[in-house]
């Protein structure tokens, strides 16, 4: 089963598993033990990767990146999405205000992100190779 795992800048933590979003908050000294893992939602369709910067996810759902603020894994809310990619995405890193979307077997895609609710596409490159994931 495939994991994917990030940290938001207020020490949340998220974890997409088969399509199933799952957080963690950071539990303060004086409260007590909240049970950990809370199931906040799912997500339609196939995802296949997701990169965290600060208080954001990055995930591949189908042919689109969705932005979701996860600056609260209580409420967590979708911002904003790209334009259908011609092929699944694959995986998703992240660096600054750029997104570098794996879609398709040898595509990448770059995805300027400066704009959470407003990521589009700036970029593409075909490689004669698979990009399937960079880890």
């Amino acid at each position: 089963m495939n994991a994917l795992r990030g940290r938001s800048s207020a020490g949340a933590i998220a974890v997409l598993l088969s399509g199933w979003l799952w957080t963690a908050a950071p539990v303060p000294a004086q409260s007590p033990p909240s049970g950990g893992w809370q199931m906040v939602g799912q997500i339609g369709g196939p995802t296949q990767g997701v990169a965290v910067q600060g208080n954001y996810a990055y995930v591949g759902v189908g042919l689109r990146l969705v932005v979701l603020d996860i600056s609260n894994p209580a409420a967590l809310r979708e911002l904003g999405l790209t334009a259908p990619f011609p092929h699944f995405v694959s995986d998703v890193v992240v660096s600054g205000t750029r997104a570098y979307v794996a879609a398709g077997g040898s595509r990448l895609r770059v995805v300027d992100i400066s704009n959470p609710a407003r990521p589009v596409e700036i970029g593409a490159w075909d490689s004669i190779t698979t990009c399937w994931q960079h880890r």
